[in-house]
């Protein structure tokens, strides 16, 4: 369950940024950063929306399939939120499958393990079961499904939000002490440098271009305390650093994650030819791209040993013209087909390049995303030290 928290955090992070402009208003820039993040991956055709300090207009519709303007307002299911949550925002991503996800975001002004258990008892009363949870380092999760659809889940995540955007440091530094404020940017933050244990404190042997560094740590400071805590061993250290998780503004952050699943299958649009891609640089048999083919789809990767492509083309000829120009591109290009077999309905050809630093196969047959085109896979290898 802990394998999304990392991509979670950051996307709230991204929120945090759309939803809080210095005058507490929406931030344009933020808004779009947002966007930009749930966008990553998505087919053209998903929907991302981002709500500032505002849920989802359309988010009692997804929870009540058949919902009117004469259902009862006690027989209305909605997402049983902390009492005392703030809300900042929340998204709505549709995607082209027809699944709805909503995230709605708040910070409670309480400790993290006081919020996850209301969060946890909310969730675990009717309309709502819990189904599983972790608890680790100051960082929950609770699984949670609706007992009156099987068609919505969720996941309620609950982490704590560093208290202040500083912290003090004071180092020793050629024999007078200096305070430094460094820009904190996790619940226990870290001076991201190199400290070691040195004639009975702490000194900074080097640094990795951190907030430490941007706070105006340098080399061969000795540290005298942090978050002003007096510090003389690592130990001292890690103690001082977690001291700082509960001073200051304690906040608690909350991420509900609702997944609703179509009521219905969504028929499958009907496939349009995008515009062509551009062939990855250095693939080593561009003359297989003949007139009013497409190019599809591309995909390479990098190794010592050399390079590996897969791409695919469409056009509208037959396969058999489409094997027979393929064919005599390759004989063109001075490449061997040391393989010519037909496999159902389509033609699977093994190649070679004249001097045999590339190679692969090539399958022509029919698309199966419209069965009036015609495909061209190509999987080939490109030795290191080849033509490429």
């Amino acid at each position: 369950m802990f394998r999304a928290c990392t991509l979670l955090v950051a996307a709230v992070g991204v929120l945090a940024v759309a939803c809080g402009g210095d005058d507490g208003g929406p931030d344009e820039a933020g808004a779009a950063l947002a966007d930009r993040w749930l966008r990553v991956g998505e087919g053209l055709r998903t929907s991302v929306q981002v709500y500032d300090r505002a849920l989802p207009p359309q988010l009692a519709q997804l929870l009540n399939p058949g919902l009117t303007p004469e259902t009862p307002p006690e027989d209305v299911v909605a997402v049983p939120v902390h009492p005392d949550g703030e809300l900042l925002g929340s998204f709505h991503v549709r995607r082209e499958d027809g699944v709805d996800i909503v995230w709605l975001v708040y910070d409670v002004a309480a400790d993290d393990a006081a919020v996850e258990t209301t969060v946890r008892q909310q969730l675990n009363e009717t309309p709502w079961q819990t189904v599983g949870g972790q608890s680790r380092d100051g960082v929950a999760v609770v699984g949670f499904q609706s007992t009156v659809s099987g068609d919505i889940e969720g996941q309620a995540w609950v982490q704590p939000l560093p208290t202040a955007a500083e912290y003090d440091v004071v180092v020793s530094r050629e024999g007078a002490e200096q305070t430094l404020q460094v820009s904190r940017g996790a619940s226990v933050p870290l001076l991201e440098a190199e400290v070691v244990e040195r004639d009975g404190g702490l000194v900074l042997e080097g640094l990795e271009g951190g907030a430490g560094q941007a706070g105006g740590l340098r080399e061969g400071d000795r540290i005298v305390s942090v978050g002003g805590r007096a510090v003389s061993t690592r130990d001292d250290l890690e103690a001082a650093y977690h001291a700082l998780r509960d001073a200051g503004e304690v906040r608690t952050s909350v991420v509900y994650v609702v997944q609703i699943a179509p009521q219905l299958t969504a028929e499958a649009p009907a496939f349009r030819l995008p515009p062509s891609r551009t062939l990855p640089e250095g693939f080593p048999a561009p003359f297989l791209q003949a007139d009013g083919m497409t190019v599809l789809e591309v995909s390479w990767a990098s190794q010592p040993q050399g390079r590996g492509y897969q791409v695919v083309l469409v056009t509208d000829a037959s396969t058999s013209e489409t094997a027979d120009t393929v064919r005599a591109a390759l004989d063109d290009a001075g490449w061997q087909v040391t393989g010519d077999n037909a496999v159902g309905f389509s033609t699977e050809l093994t190649v070679e390049s004249a001097g045999g630093a590339d190679g692969g196969t090539i399958t022509i047959d029919v698309f199966q995303g419209d069965d009036s085109l015609t495909a061209v896979f190509v999987q080939l290898q490109s030795t290191a030290g080849g033509a490429n």
